[in-house]
């Protein structure tokens, strides 16, 4: 998932049910994981453990661009799957 869609704003703060890795292609961000504030800029990789709180912010004067890693849904599934028991 390629997004370039965020010039001036900040993603809602949010988690999932598992690990992310965002590569920040282009643009300055500043990130929100749990309550720690980290910026990055591109060539930079957050990873994000499974239900994570965080939150995006562009802080720059370009679009922010990202590529957003997370594990398919027959993955997430199995994962399911054996928690389950």
């Amino acid at each position: 998932n390629v997004d370039e869609d965020f010039q001036y704003c900040s993603l809602s703060f949010e988690h999932h049910p598992h690990d992310q890795g965002v590569m920040i292609l282009k643009g300055r961000a500043r990130v929100l994981l749990g309550w720690e504030v980290h910026e990055v800029e591109a060539g930079d990789i957050v990873y994000i453990p499974q239900n994570e709180q965080h939150q995006f912010e562009n802080i720059g004067d370009e679009p922010l661009g990202f590529l957003c890693v997370i594990p398919s849904k027959e993955w997430l599934a199995r994962i399911q799957t054996l928690e389950q028991g």
